[in-house]
């Protein structure tokens, strides 16, 4: 089930600015401890990625800023695809 557009619905009137970040794989702790980090795993998101590299969490966190912020004000129901261009 998708969050935002619900809430965008149950409150027509005063919709509450609601948006979805849907990250590629981005090099994490989670993604070190899972062994995700390196490998043919890697090559492969890299390679289908056309930026040809795996996130870092500081391509991800400016648009977390941005939609959580006045500069956002006229923004809601979004989903940003923060990815390196693979879909």
């Amino acid at each position: 089930m998708r969050v935002h557009p619900q809430l965008l619905r149950r409150h027509p009137r005063h919709p509450l600015p609601s948006h979805e970040i849907n990250p590629g794989l981005v090099e994490t702790e989670g993604v070190h401890a899972g062994g995700f980090a390196e490998g043919d795993f890697r090559k492969s998101i890299e390679a289908q990625t056309p930026l040809g590299r795996i996130g870092q969490p500081n391509d991800i966190s400016p648009a977390a800023v941005f939609l959580a912020s006045s500069d956002s004000k006229y923004v809601t129901g979004q989903t940003l695809n923060i990815s390196g261009g693979i879909r």
